[in-house]
């Protein structure tokens, strides 16, 4: 099909305004799937980090507790009274 050179200007006009006013929704679904999917990744982001210092302290705490115990098991050890 041979390109048209010869539009009637209302035509043309309104064609445009179509095209415009179709290329700017699709720029805002577009945007706003990048924005949905930006604030998922950061909820993501920080569930992860609360996850990983939640775990930190955890295994901080298991450690200090074994500790604990390792060392009363000593004293007692020590004192002889076992």
């Amino acid at each position: 099909m041979p390109p048209l050179i010869n539009i009637a200007p209302q035509a043309l006009v309104s064609q445009l305004a179509e095209e415009y006013v179709f290329a700017e929704l699709c720029e805002a679904l577009m945007l706003s799937f990048a924005a949905e999917n930006d604030a998922r990744m950061r909820a993501m982001i920080a569930a992860r980090t609360n996850v990983a210092n939640k775990l930190d302290m955890l295994t901080a705490s298991a450690r200090r507790i074994r500790q604990e115990e390792i060392t009363n098991e000593v004293i007692e050890l020590a004192a002889g009274t076992r």
